[in-house]
């Protein structure tokens, strides 16, 4: 019996790997997601099964950009839910973040909403029409379960079973984001940190893969005086080889308007199935944390 088994199993693997078959598989591979951004969907998206990563040095807005990110596909794929584990910062401060971000829709007239106006005007319960919209945009995304913000530092092999439980229950997973990578720990004893770091990023590739689904992970730079490199991702393990899209963040400091809008530049440091070092540019809002297609005059 155990001799005929090992015989099936040898004659699936030998069969050949026919046109219907691939066609078949890239009928079925879960398509690259869109990132809300014209500009940068010209160029990009963001792979199924697979890491992709948003580097930056510190206070270059790679949470905020994935926060935006996660907001926009929130709006194109209605049917998906989206996860954001947060190593850095708790809830509060991320769903504050959220709601400032969506209070700032295209009819907009405020220039002065910032994170203390936000939630004094929460805590007070004043009446404002661009929050109380953000409020209900941000109660029918939790409640429909398509949006969980969770701050718990898991350790990666925890973090994984809460991905792939997750997946296993049903949610239709849009996309996971992680801020950000050097932050996730092993729970085993290993003194190096450099193959810690392997493990990690080893084990979020064979998440991606398992679930089929996007880990759209945050990632430091060094302190370089060219920091938008590859090569310059801080304590980066294998996670620069495992990806299959970086993108390199630089925020500018030459303000666009008097909103207090700069340019914020993103290249394209690695993409496994298109091309690099292409250098997007959308506008980042320092006080509405709103990033932009388009810079205004």
């Amino acid at each position: 019996m155990k001799k005929q088994l090992e015989k099936n199993i040898e004659d699936t693997l030998l069969q050949p790997y026919t046109l219907k078959d691939l066609i078949k598989e890239i009928e079925e591979s879960p398509q690259g997601l869109s990132t809300g951004y014209d500009k940068l969907d010209k160029h990009i998206s963001i792979p199924a099964e697979a890491i992709t990563v948003i580097a930056g040095r510190p206070s270059q807005g790679k949470t905020t950009f994935m926060l935006n990110l996660l907001i926009n596909m929130c709006k194109i794929y209605p049917g998906k839910s989206f996860f954001f584990f947060s190593y850095e910062e708790n809830r509060h401060k991320i769903g504050l973040k959220m709601l400032n971000i969506l209070s700032q829709g295209e009819h907009n007239k405020r220039s002065n909403l910032d994170l203390k106006f936000l939630e004094e005007n929460i805590r007070q319960n004043t009446s404002c029409e661009e929050i109380e919209k953000a409020k209900e945009t941000f109660k029918e995304l939790t409640t429909n379960n398509r949006l969980w913000l969770i701050s718990k530092s898991f350790y990666i092999k925890d973090l994984s079973h809460r991905i792939t439980y997750f997946s296993n229950e049903n949610h239709n997973i849009g996309a996971v984001f992680i801020d950000y990578f050097q932050k996730i720990k092993i729970q085993e004893g290993i003194l190096n940190r450099y193959v810690e770091l392997q493990k990690i990023s080893e084990t979020l590739l064979e998440t991606a893969k398992n679930c089929r689904i996007p880990i759209i992970v945050g990632a430091q730079f060094g302190r370089d005086n060219n920091p938008n490199r590859l090569d310059n991702i801080r304590e980066s393990g294998d996670i620069e080889q495992d990806a299959s899209l970086v993108l390199g963040l630089e925020k500018g400091t030459r303000s666009t308007n008097s909103f207090n809008e700069v340019p914020l530049g993103i290249k394209v440091l690695k993409q496994r199935e298109g091309a690099t070092d292409k250098m997007i540019s959308l506008s980042f809002d320092n006080i509405t944390l709103k990033i932009s297609s388009r810079e205004k005059s």
